[in-house]
């Protein structure tokens, strides 16, 4: 029996290219069908390996969940791991079980060779790595897309966490190799200790259009490569739940070079464990060349709304023009305080242009916290930095102030209401005067 379904399996999906998945299906399913479905990812990926260079799709069915169900494959060019069925239901629910010590484990592992892949419409949560990309120095992997995912609770096990160690639970990490034109767009995380984290040099990367709440660690850490855009992403309220001795940050960069930019993002309250030494939302924590940082809002970090630092060496050539700074480095008790801060670390100067910012210090009395900061023990610490047409606001000498936070406030519907469409009004106040 056993042979005769194996026999007729490999006989259809020859001329099949897709598998779906359902809790509801069974593993004596073909999967060729949203009628016959897998009950198991662990399923679809023995199916997978039977002939993976005829499946190019696993799909899962929506609201359904997956628990304990992990999912790796080693891919062959292209290949799309998705959702099925009715797009009003919630995405597929990847939830997982952490072991107390387990911080290699993975909602989704995909290796080899990356090209043309989609990873899109899912949800996953409770894992020590939510979804892992794995290729060789010896892959170039082109054109792959990570796109309208939701991430939750994805923290590293409580056993193997200790406060010098960097190792926290990334939602997505990028393991190694190289990768041309990578995408990652419209993503949704909350309660991670990490969004994105690559050990990988990427070339052409678009981290475009995703919000990430409550992220403790260091949220974005970019790695090295060349051509990165982080746009258009939101930033709100993240704060560790576990003391990290060093600091912890939005987003930290080092080993970029050429043309990268960050742009149009919105830092809203990075904060850090109750007696941390700082946490920035912008962190040139080694060496980056060309780096533009441009029309962005820092608000309230804990520390500084950018670090510029640096070890061996710090960055040359970088933009800071036309953002916004509102009262960052209001609640840090070390020097390294401000909006931008310049600390010169082992005397490495760096160089470019510091124009056209806006900043709103501190209240009177609640902070002496400067607009920009420069190491005073590092004579000429911020000769390389040009600049010209920055506005300073101090509450006791301009009146001018940033619109206090507004509260969103909205009526939900009745219990009751059994409605999948219509509409809501959302009222935003602000206990600013006039506003």
């Amino acid at each position: 029996m056993t042979f005769k379904w194996f026999y007729f399996f490999l006989t259809v999906v020859a001329n099949a290219a897709t598998i779906y998945v359902s809790p509801d299906g069974s593993n004596s399913n073909t999967g060729l069908s949203p009628a016959t479905p897998l009950r198991t990812l662990s399923a679809a990926a023995f199916h997978f390996s039977i002939t993976p260079n005829t499946i190019k799709s696993i799909r899962l069915r929506r609201n359904a969940t997956y628990i304990n169900d992990p999912l790796s494959l080693a891919l062959t060019s292209p290949f799309i791991l998705s959702d099925y069925g009715d797009k009003s239901l919630p995405r597929p629910y990847l939830q997982h079980a952490r072991g107390i010590n387990n911080i290699a484990s993975a909602c989704i592992h995909l290796h080899g060779d990356l090209t043309n892949l989609y990873v899109g419409d899912l949800h996953f949560s409770g894992c020590s790595r939510g979804l892992v990309l794995a290729t060789s120095p010896t892959i170039t992997s082109k054109n792959i897309t990570i796109q309208n995912n939701i991430f939750k609770d994805i923290r590293t096990p409580f056993f193997s966490y200790t406060p010098p160690s960097g190792k926290w639970a990334p939602a997505i990490l990028l393991d190694g190799g190289n990768l041309v034109n990578l995408t990652v767009k419209n993503n949704i995380a909350t309660r991670i200790d990490v969004f994105f984290s690559s050990t990988a040099h990427v070339t052409g990367m678009n981290l475009d259009s995703n919000t990430v709440l409550q992220c403790s660690g260091n949220c974005y850490s970019l790695g090295s490569g060349v051509g990165l855009v982080l746009e258009n992403s939101v930033f709100l309220r993240d704060m560790s739940t576990r003391l990290f001795l060093y600091g912890t940050t939005d987003v930290i960069v080092g080993g970029l070079t050429g043309m990268n930019q960050l742009i149009n993002n919105d830092f809203n309250q990075r904060s850090e464990y109750q007696s941390g030494p700082d946490g920035c939302a912008f962190d040139f924590e080694t060496a980056a060349t060309g780096f533009q940082v441009t029309g962005n809002t820092f608000s309230k970090s804990f520390g500084a709304g950018i670090m510029i630092f640096g070890h061996s060496s710090t960055s040359k050539n970088i933009t800071i023009a036309n953002n916004v700074f509102d009262k960052s480095g209001c609640l840090q008790a070390r020097q390294d305080q401000g909006g931008i801060s310049v600390m010169c670390p082992n005397g490495h100067k760096p160089t470019g242009n510091v124009r056209d910012n806006n900043f709103f210090n501190c209240d009177s009395g609640e902070s002496n916290a400067k607009a920009i900061f420069i190491a005073p023990d590092v004579p000429g610490c911020a000769a390389g930095l040009n600049m010209i047409g920055n506005n300073i606001y101090n509450s006791t000498d301009k009146p001018l102030k940033m619109v206090t936070e507004p509260q969103i406030n909205l009526n939900p519907p009745a219990p009751t209401d059994t409605a999948t469409t219509g509409t809501n009004t959302v009222v935003a106040s602000t206990t600013t005067v006039g506003k």
